[in-house]
């Protein structure tokens, strides 16, 4: 009986026809299956695959002058770079093969590196106009005010050391001895924790060692190189100074800074292009996220 059913449904021509199809998909995908892993197998070299290596990895992108760097090599050391370049691209076809890309977060973040870093490099990198540096310095002033600075030198006492009382004459004595000239700035004092010798300095970095009731009564003196001052009391001790200047906060023209606005100016354009980019990229996407989050 069994036999009878089969040779029915072997006549049966439903039955040759889900065969066929069978026989049909089997052959299509081994030669698919066999092309694929030939490509996958497959390594081309071309110059333009070399010059591009060679570009990604002097992360430098100047195709003439790589060509010409590339022309000028010897024969060993086009055999090196080609050898090196076939060695990273088998490399990365095996990790493919591993399936090493998928659900590696580090390279995603590898991956969204590169297509940032391309969609930096589109961005215009021409030098501004005049006009536009000048309407972007005017926009962004605050950025580039030059603080007030101070230029000093002081001789401490310490009040831990000479307690405070004794610190306190002792340095209105000392603010005659240097006034006449009987003695030397270097015999005179104690060791301060930080600077002798402020040159140039904010009234911020000053009162970062001072104290901010001594910075702003250095910075309400007239200087006097010849004159020293004081004294003035810090959370250290007592200071006498002599103070060869002081410099009032002040805007630097366009041509002082001219390097530093052009690269802030470029980088802020590159910044607002890389996001129009990143922008339009996402726009492409449909994003769901889960509320739970």
């Amino acid at each position: 009986m069994w036999r009878s059913q089969m040779r029915r449904l072997l006549k049966d021509p439903f039955t040759h026809f889900l065969l066929l199809g069978a026989f049909i998909y089997w052959l299509y995908g081994s030669v698919t299956n066999h092309g694929v892993l030939s490509r996958q197998n497959e390594v081309y070299v071309s110059r333009a695959q070399v010059l591009n290596y060679m570009q990604y990895k002097a992360k430098l992108f100047d195709e003439e002058r790589f060509s010409d760097y590339l022309s000028s090599l010897s024969d060993a050391q086009k055999k090196l770079l080609v050898d090196n370049f076939i060695e990273d691209e088998i490399l990365y076809k095996e990790a493919l093969r591993l399936g090493l890309d998928q659900g590696d977060f580090i390279i995603k973040q590898r991956l969204a590196s590169k297509v940032r870093f391309l969609l930096e490099d589109s961005a215009s990198q021409t030098q501004p106009r005049d006009n536009g540096l000048e309407a972007y310095f005017k926009e962004n002033i605050n950025r580039y005010v030059q603080p007030a600075s101070i230029t000093f030198t002081h001789i401490f006492f310490d009040k831990s050391i000479r307690g405070k009382d004794k610190a306190s004459q002792d340095a209105i004595n000392a603010l005659h001895i240097m006034n006449e000239g009987k003695e030397s700035q270097d015999r005179l004092g104690d060791r301060f924790p930080f600077l002798i010798n402020y040159a140039d300095r904010t009234q911020r970095y000053v009162a970062d060692h001072f104290g901010e009731s001594m910075s702003e009564k250095i910075l309400s003196l007239t200087p006097n190189e010849k004159k020293w001052q004081g004294p003035f009391e810090s959370n250290y001790g007592y200071h006498i100074i002599l103070l060869y200047d002081i410099k009032s906060e002040r805007v630097p023209s366009i041509d002082e800074i001219r390097p530093q606005l052009t690269s802030d100016f470029l980088q802020e354009k590159q910044d607002a292009a890389l996001r129009d980019s990143i922008k339009e990229v996402k726009s492409r996407y449909h994003i769901r996220v889960d509320a739970d989050i």
